[in-house]
């Protein structure tokens, strides 16, 4: 996973629904053996910064 990559998720994400998208906009620290990524979601004209673990996303559309 990278920056800008276009990612779904696979646990509930801001809006509290599962399959939510975004992408991701930078890498966070790392918690325990996990590596957490901030993502930017847009519903509806809102955007919201996440944090999401990288188990908790499946990679779409890859930056490269």
């Amino acid at each position: 996973m990278n920056v800008g990559d276009l990612v779904r998720t696979v646990c509930f994400g801001p809006n509290g629904e599962v399959g939510e998208v975004g992408i991701v906009i930078e890498p966070e620290e790392q918690w325990g053996h996990g590596r957490v990524w901030q993502v930017l979601f847009n519903k509806a004209g809102v955007s919201i910064k996440w944090q999401v673990a990288a188990q908790g996303l499946e990679v779409l559309n890859e930056s490269r």
